[in-house]
């Protein structure tokens, strides 16, 4: 939440950053996205973001609270079920049909979707060749997003009060241009809507690509932490497991970059670690090393991981004829430690 801002420690950092032939310096024209939540002790937004640094942001007009209403959105609901395997292809028949089949036309907001998909779950009510059943599990897993669901991301519609700053996601992101910073602030939300921020956002930039868009920057790129919550190994087939595939296929030949970390690499699906081009491994556990991942790393490095030190980092790439240690420099923009 401080990448604007420069680290308390820039004097100390810079002749690591020039080094590498890089000035230390923050990022330039960042914008911030916040999840909307209901209430307005932090200004709408449900973040651990500290309300005074809320407040410089919104009065800077560099933050944002993203919200997600049925008419603009209805298209992207299939990634509140990417942790879910459907080998019988249910939800997706069902889903298909929300978005495209008539017996949805009425339909505008969360609730009355809801309301619909019950209708189609009691006894003895037939929708083409889907079952009563599989309505009723689907209604299980939407009732446990949209009922559950504290963060209140999922709108009616949005604000015309401009103190919610209400924004849909997919449109700003549409709008980023060279040298812009988006930070999407995700921490707050459940598991099942971070996949729905995290995908769309991918679809967003993938479209944006293939489709040629005129103001698209030639090279995005695209951090994400915990990568194995997306791209689960446990998980065969999903929608952003399909969206995750193609563009680690094809994102390079695009301009479209994605670094992604994650805790166990082990846990990450297999054809999307397989398409990467460059792993970076920082400090191991041992459990994790003993994995099938690491089988064809010699035991000098593997051994070198269970003890590296904060920064220091051993690199893997084609380029280079033996894995390569480095030592990160610290960064440029602000950290500040919570009390």
């Amino acid at each position: 939440m401080y990448v604007d801002e420069p680290s308390a420690n820039l004097g100390k950092v810079v002749k690591d950053w020039e080094k590498c032939g890089l000035r230390a310096e923050p990022f330039k024209k960042v914008r911030y996205f916040f999840p909307y939540r209901n209430d307005q002790k932090k200004h709408y937004a449900n973040t651990w973001c500290k309300t005074e640094i809320l407040e410089k942001r919104m009065a800077s007009e560099i933050a944002s609270n993203y919200i997600y209403t049925f008419q603009h959105d209805k298209e992207k609901i299939d990634l509140l079920f990417s942790n879910i395997d459907d080998p019988a292809m249910t939800i997706d028949s069902i889903l298909n049909e929300i978005v495209n089949g008539t017996q949805f036309d009425s339909v505008t907001d969360w609730r009355s979707l809801f309301d619909r998909v019950n209708q189609f779950s009691q006894k003895g009510q037939t929708q083409q060749a889907i079952l009563v059943q599989s309505w009723k599990r689907f209604s299980r897993l939407m009732g446990t997003v949209l009922n559950e669901s504290k963060s209140g991301v999922f709108q009616d519609s949005a604000s015309e009060t401009a103190e919610k700053r209400h924004v849909q996601l997919s449109d700003c992101v549409e709008g980023i241009d060279s040298g812009d910073t988006f930070v999407i602030d995700i921490a707050n939300l459940p598991d099942v809507e971070k996949c729905l921020v995290f995908g769309d956002v991918l679809r967003t930039l993938y479209k944006m690509k293939t489709e040629g868009q005129g103001n698209c920057p030639e090279r995005i790129m695209v951090f994400v932490d915990e990568l194995n919550k997306y791209a689960p190994e446990s998980i065969k087939n999903s929608p952003i497991i399909r969206d995750l595939i193609e563009i680690t296929e094809r994102g390079r030949s695009l301009g479209l970059i994605l670094f992604a970390a994650e805790q166990f690499r082990s846990g990450v699906h297999a054809r999307v670690k397989g398409n990467c081009a460059t792993n970076v491994y920082g400090r191991t556990n041992a459990i994790e090393i003993a994995s099938s991942d690491y089988r064809f790393i010699p035991k000098t490095y593997t051994n070198m991981m269970t003890r590296l030190r904060k920064g220091h980092l051993i690199i893997q790439h084609p380029i280079f004829r033996s894995l390569l240690k480095v030592v990160f420099p610290e960064p440029a923009y602000d950290q500040p430690q919570p009390k």
